[in-house]
Order: structure tokens, then C-alpha cells, then sequence
């Protein structure tokens, strides 16, 4: 999520692509890896379905191959499927390459060719996902331990549809730049969804900052004055509870979007935009 929105990678210093995939060869565990695409990637690095060989799982640091694996702790430790984490890592990926693509004065025809494809796959399988599980029932949560659990499912359940639609914002954004008139709808069901997902919390404040990142994302395409005045209220208030910078951070640049995008009657404008060559990482909770 700090390399989403950060953009580090773009500037003076572009780490290089990896020479071969991750599944090429046991060499590649102990080479450097980044966010971009490897010279030898297929499609099948895209195939979220196949089932994860244990070595692969445990050396995909930055789940540069989608995939299922079964020794994942994803879920436990920050409340996400990796599956969902991996659709947001390949997203990042795919937009450096298109970002330097754009830079290089010397295009290869297959390069882009690729990248084409692996967009297409990409954009069904980031719309197309869904939870792997049913919303908990709404049994009311109490001091007891079930009723704890409880709540922590149903909090766990939204904040992945909130980070979702965060996810499908993200990616339109950065791999297709839209008018932001267009993601309106997907704006406010990130909101709709961290509502219910701080309402199921049961008054965690440090829970909350794992719903900073859809909320900036969103936050930053919103253009309905109500809308954005609930949003950064949300983020300055929760910032204010939770003591973390990374809140004000992402409150400054939010406003900072919007003010650029009524300067220049610009709907496509985003937060790299307004960061230019300063791209530290706003999200790093």
C-alpha cells in the first residue's frame, strides 16, 4: 500500500525489471525483486486460480504471482485475503511499465503487445472478485469472546469490500487515467463500506488505520462537495483518534487534488499530480 502511493521507483532511479519470473527458477528467490514485471512473465503469472507450490508462497514478498496458498496468513495478520493484496500488487505493476513505457523513445512492439494483454486480464479479474465468504450475521455483538469475534468478521468482511472498490478506483486511475465523473458510484460505496466496517469494530481505534488506504483513494476521486467533506472528516477525525501521521498526510494531499482539479477543470488529475517529483509514500501504516 506504500508503494501505491508513493511512485519512488519512477523517478531518477528505476529499479530494473527482473530478469526472469519468480516460477522460472529457484535463482530468482534470492534475486532482486521489484514492482515491476519480469522480462519472462506470461499470462499464467495472472491465473488466480491455480493453487501456489509452498517455496513460491514462502519467497512471493511482494506477490509478484497470483495464486492460491494455502499457508497464507494474510488474513489473520492485517484482515485481507492475499488474493486481494495481489490484485492490488499486480495493478501497481502494470502501471510502472505503462508509466515508463511512455518515457521510452524506442517502443517494442511485443512489449506493449504483452502489457496489453496481461491490462485485459487484469481489469476482469479485478472487477470480478469477491469475498470468499458470506457477511457474518448480524447477531449483536457483547463483551463475550464469541461476540468479539464477531464483530471482528463483519469488520474484516467490509474493510475487504472497502479496500476492493478502493482497489477498482486505483486501478482505473492509474492504468486508464478516466474522468474521475465516471467513478463516482465507487466512491461512495468505499465510503458506505468503511462505515459499516467502523460500525462492526466494536470502538478499535488502532483497527481503523487499515481503512486509511480506501479512504484516501477515494477521498482523491471524489468531486460531490458532501461527499468529499465526509470523507476527509472521516480521515482528520480518525488521524486525530489514532495519533498516526500518515493521516495528515493523506488529509494534505487529498486537498490538494481537489484544489488542482477545480484550478484546471481537470477530472483526470491525481495525487501523483500534485506530489510531482516529491512521491514519498502516503500510506505506511
Amino acid at each position: 500500500m506504500a508503494e501505491s502511493t508513493c511512485g519512488c521507483a519512477l523517478l531518477d532511479i528505476c529499479p530494473a525489471r527482473p530478469s526472469t519470473r519468480l516460477v522460472s527458477n529457484e535463482a530468482a528467490f534470492h534475486s532482486l525483486r521489484s514492482f515491476r514485471v519480469a522480462d519472462d512473465s506470461t499470462i499464467s503469472d495472472l491465473n488466480a486460480s491455480v493453487e501456489k507450490a509452498l517455496d513460491i508462497g514462502h519467497n512471493d514478498i511482494h506477490l509478484e504471482v497470483l495464486g492460491v496458498w494455502k499457508d497464507s496468513l494474510f488474513q489473520e495478520m492485517y484482515g485481507l485475503p492475499e488474493s486481494l493484496v495481489g490484485l492490488l500488487s499486480q495493478t501497481i505493476r502494470l502501471a510502472n511499465e505503462q508509466e515508463l513505457l511512455h518515457r521510452d523513445t524506442s517502443l517494442d512492439l511485443d512489449i506493449v503487445m504483452t502489457l496489453n494483454e496481461r491490462t485485459k486480464i487484469l481489469e476482469y479479474q479485478v472487477l470480478s472478485w469477491k469475498r470468499d465468504m458470506e457477511v457474518p450475521g448480524t447477531q449483536e455483538a457483547s463483551s463475550s469472546t464469541l461476540g468479539r469475534e464477531h464483530a471482528k468478521a463483519r469488520a474484516g468482511y467490509y474493510l475487504s469490500l472497502a479496500v476492493h472498490q478502493g482497489l477498482i478506483l486505483f486501478y482505473y486511475r492509474r492504468m486508464h487515467n478516466i474522468n474521475a465523473l465516471i467513478l463516482q458510484d465507487t466512491v461512495l460505496k468505499v465510503l458506505d463500506f468503511i462505515k459499516k466496517s467502523e460500525e462492526s469494530a466494536m470502538a478499535d481505534e488502532h483497527y481503523r488505520a487499515s481503512l486509511l488506504w480506501p479512504a484516501f483513494i477515494a477521498a482523491c476521486e471524489a468531486l460531490d462537495p458532501n461527499l468529499q467533506r465526509s470523507l476527509l472528516d472521516w480521515i482528520t477525525s480518525t488521524g486525530l483518534r489514532t495519533s498516526i501521521s500518515a493521516f495528515t498526510a493523506a488529509a494534505d494531499i487529498v486537498q490538494q487534488v481537489w484544489k488542482l482539479r477545480q484550478e484546471r477543470m481537470d477530472y483526470t488529475i491525481s495525487w501523483f499530480n500534485v506530489m510531482d517529483h516529491d512521491r514519498c509514500p502516503i500510506i505506511a501504516v
